[in-house]
């Protein structure tokens, strides 16, 4: 009977332990809008990611402008060079703000990039590129386009209010097990072992999570820009995870190695003395 108990106790410590550090992640990384938003403009960095930011500006700008579709290469490839340019840092940061406030905090609006702010900027790279392109642009085009229409971006506060909350309980009931698992088995190896696994599975399936999360996101993206952007921007916000679920996987390691050693030092003992 103590031994089932010890193994279901192990087996809802590796559960706790992993919904809480997923809601505490969620909490400070996620759901934080400064976080989020650092990490949403180092994804902006990354590879891709001016490709396809450059290809959705383009395509908004040719659809208001139909005659500019001869140009829509041209369009892609400037707005990729010139998007994570440091004249443009304040359109990645607004546009970063809009999506945690419509992905995040529930606001219902579309996400969009007012181009008339960089109405020169724009205009004096693409006439060192094409003298033509620039005198063909129209001052119109230098206008409010829409990225994201209202309902493209889903609406994850809830899910998110919910992973927090969730996330506190399973910690509380964590440190809980942990407690019962040292006071009350009485026996400091057993208790160091099924905690040391505990944490080392709750370890593995975060990191499981980290990868299958990535594909699952890129996956279900609308288009070919969406999923490079959406998978870019997880692998940010998913690195402080990943170096909890390391660090939380080390820490079992060692305790399970402390489990062991002190059982075989025991053992010694008891042999030394026969």
């Amino acid at each position: 009977m103590r031994r089932t108990t010890i193994v279901l106790a192990t087996v809802l410590l590796a559960l706790t332990a992993f919904v809480a550090t997923l809601g505490l992640w969620v909490r400070a990384d996620v759901a934080d809008e400064a976080a989020f938003v650092e990490a949403a403009l180092v994804s902006f960095q990354a590879e891709g990611s001016d490709d396809a930011l450059g290809e959705l500006i383009a395509a908004k700008v040719v659809e208001g402008f139909p005659s500019l579709l001869i140009f829509q290469g041209g369009l892609e490839t400037l707005f990729s060079l010139l998007i994570t340019t440091d004249p443009f840092l304040p359109m990645r940061v607004d546009v970063s703000e809009q999506i945690h406030r419509v992905a995040l905090d529930g606001e219902s609006a579309p996400v969009v990039v007012d181009l008339a702010e960089y109405r020169e900027e724009v205009l004096t790279s693409v006439a060192a590129i094409s003298p033509e392109l620039a005198d063909r642009i129209p001052d119109g085009a230098f206008r409010t386009f829409v990225i994201f229409e209202e309902g493209d971006l889903s609406d994850s506060s809830t899910p998110v209010t919910f992973s927090v909350i969730l996330g506190w309980l399973s910690l509380i009931l964590a440190l809980a097990i942990v407690g019962w698992l040292v006071l009350a088995v009485r026996d400091i190896p057993v208790s160091f072992a099924a905690i040391g696994v505990a944490l080392v599975v709750a370890a593995v399936a975060l990191l499981l999570f980290s990868v299958l999360g990535g594909d699952y996101v890129s996956d279900t993206a609308s288009n070919a820009s969406y999923a490079v952007l959406r998978r870019n921007l997880f692998d940010v916000l998913i690195e402080p995870l990943r170096w909890r679920a390391l660090m939380i996987g080390g820490i079992g390691v060692v305790m399970i190695a402390v489990a062991v050693t002190v059982r075989l030092v025991g053992r010694r003992r008891v042999a030394g003395q026969v």
